[in-house]
């Protein structure tokens, strides 16, 4: 088995940490009568931050084809990840759903819980697995068209297609069913076509990729620069002063591209550092995954608690609900892999 690199492992442990930001500091952002310099200094990286779904979808890429396709076996792969990504999924939604019912939030339903299952509806981050367990599905055609096809052949008609059926792809249905809002594009995998392909060509092509990277850093900084700036600009006119802005999406596409190629250049430079062979970095690689599907869980649990005691002001919320769903989602999602590990390898020397 190949080993990890370590620039993909700081990446990943970078934007498990990003998306937790994101859903923590949505409520202050949410609150209209904010102080307007509060606001902007929360909201220039959460809005900086929202590149952590194409990110992940790319680092999946990557992590799936640096071995090549040559050994691919579905049955082998479609069991894997029945296990390892599937099989927590559903026990995540039933606990969040529980929790929902058990709180009053919602009512037990078995329908509405089937629902949420293959909707991805019940909590705000759940729709990002839905939408990677669709490439998954389609591995053995994405390991035929890598084989078959060049990269600039794929890249250039998954750049059209995720413009086309994925940021207009609610308008394509209204024209064929009209009044009807198709509101389930951002779990569509053609929606993230052109980064599950980017993440699987730099894969394939790895040695390559770094050595482009390495070459071309101040053109990748300034795009980022340039990106950064009008993506800004756009998403505070919409998201402050509810004036949208045609060309936000093509803006931000631009800026999610060269954030990627930008971090995944600083986590080459890193990779041979201390802080890359540091054990905590490894532990929280390790459990991503679980950290990113029970974040939620602990913030809701936060947040009720601070309704219950009656805590207000916005910036005494918004550091306990830092301190707390990071400190407390972590740990126990560390001690958890550890525990699992531990058995897992004290089971096999008895075997």
């Amino acid at each position: 088995m190949q080993k990890k690199k370590n620039e993909i492992t700081l990446l990943n442990v970078l934007m498990c940490l990003m998306v937790m930001f994101i859903h923590v500091t949505s409520e202050a952002l949410s609150i209209r009568d904010v102080n307007p310099a509060t606001w902007l200094v929360l909201f220039v990286p959460w809005r900086l931050f929202a590149i952590v779904v194409p990110g992940f979808i790319m680092l999946s890429g990557i992590k799936l084809f640096l071995k090549g396709t040559d050994g691919f076996s579905a049955i082998r792969f479609y069991k894997k990840r029945a296990l390892s990504i599937v099989l927590p999924y559903l026990l995540w939604v039933v606990i969040y759903y529980i929790y929902y019912c058990s709180t009053g939030v919602m009512t037990f339903s078995i329908r509405e819980l089937i629902y949420y299952i293959y909707s991805g509806d019940l909590a705000g981050h759940f729709y990002f697995v839905i939408a990677l367990l669709q490439f998954y599905l389609l591995m053995p055609l994405w390991v035929w068209l890598f084989r078959k096809f060049s990269p600039v052949i794929i890249l250039t008609a998954s750049i059209f297609i995720s413009i086309i059926f994925g940021q207009f792809l609610p308008n394509l249905i209204d024209m064929m069913i009209p009044d009807y809002f198709f509101r389930y594009y951002d779990r569509t995998f053609t929606s993230y076509l052109f980064w599950w392909c980017l993440g699987g060509y730099i894969g394939l092509n790895y040695d390559g990729f770094k050595e482009t990277l390495k070459k071309n850093t101040g053109f990748i900084f300034f795009l980022l620069l340039v990106s950064i700036f009008f993506d800004l600009i756009g998403s505070v006119l919409f998201f402050k002063y509810d004036r949208p802005q045609s060309w936000l999406d093509t803006t931000h596409m631009m800026y999610t591209f060269s954030a990627l190629l930008f971090l995944m250049r600083a986590g080459i430079y890193y990779s041979d550092s201390k802080l890359a062979s540091l054990g905590i970095i490894k532990k929280l690689d390790s459990a991503s995954y679980l950290i990113y599907l029970t974040h939620c869980l602990t913030l809701a649990e936060v947040t009720r608690w601070l309704d219950k005691f009656g805590v207000n002001g916005l910036l005494n919320r918004y550091a306990i609900r830092i301190v707390l769903v990071y400190g407390i989602t972590i740990s126990l999602c560390i001690i958890y892999k550890q525990l699992k590990y531990s058995r897992t390898a004290k089971n096999r020397r008895a075997v």
